[in-house]
């Protein structure tokens, strides 16, 4: 009997946890928060074509480098959402032949999204 009420109480706890919101979600952010401050400082170079996911946070970590005060997730988003204009404005599709998807592509779009937000303010 007090094995299956803690049996009950562990799976409640994890169900909460594992919620959107709940305390995995919010852990995870901050290890993934440490880890990409630590990689845009460090200004890690990758060589070679990247992976869908990669290249969105190759994005994230320039715009990162530029904006200090950016955080981590707002620059992934911010990312997503530049990656996803840039496919569909050139109608492709991610890893298109005639396109680079290599560290230095996501630095350009980066910064071409950036310049972009300057001329038009």
């Amino acid at each position: 009997m007090i094995g299956e009420a803690i049996k009950r109480t562990v799976d409640r706890a994890l169900e909460d946890a594992a919620k959107p919101g709940g305390l995995i979600e919010t852990r995870m952010n901050e290890i993934i928060d440490d880890v990409l401050r630590k990689a845009a400082r460090d200004n890690k170079k990758v060589a070679g074509k990247l992976t869908a996911t990669a290249f969105v946070w190759q994005v994230a970590f320039e715009f990162m480098r530029t904006d200090c005060t950016m955080q981590p997730m707002d620059a992934k988003a911010l990312a997503v959402s530049t990656v996803r204009e840039f496919l569909r404005d050139d109608k492709i599709k991610f890893g298109d032949p005639a396109y680079a998807w290599d560290q230095d592509a996501a630095i350009t779009l980066a910064r071409e999204c950036e310049i972009d937000h300057w001329e038009a303010a």
